[in-house]
């Protein structure tokens, strides 16, 4: 996973790494940041790191949301 550029979040204590290493990926390169701004795939708070991070990093934020199936065997059928 780390081959494609994603980063652990420790969500017990996250430091300010967890800004600073997106935000600098982010005005270093041409890549994209997919984030659930809810904090995981199920919630439906949204937390205001994604703000942060793209202010920082003086990019646009891009919605998307993901409405197909939450498994393999949903993802076969």
């Amino acid at each position: 996973i780390r081959m494609c550029g994603a980063f652990p979040i420790d969500r017990e204590n996250p430091g300010p790494s967890a800004i600073k290493y997106p935000a600098n990926m982010l005005k270093k390169s041409n890549r994209s940041l997919i984030m659930f701004p809810s904090g995981s795939r199920h919630s439906t708070d949204v937390k205001g790191g994604v703000a942060v991070i793209a202010k920082m990093a003086k990019v646009r934020i891009m919605p998307a949301i993901y409405a197909g199936p939450m498994s393999l065997k949903g993802l076969a059928s």
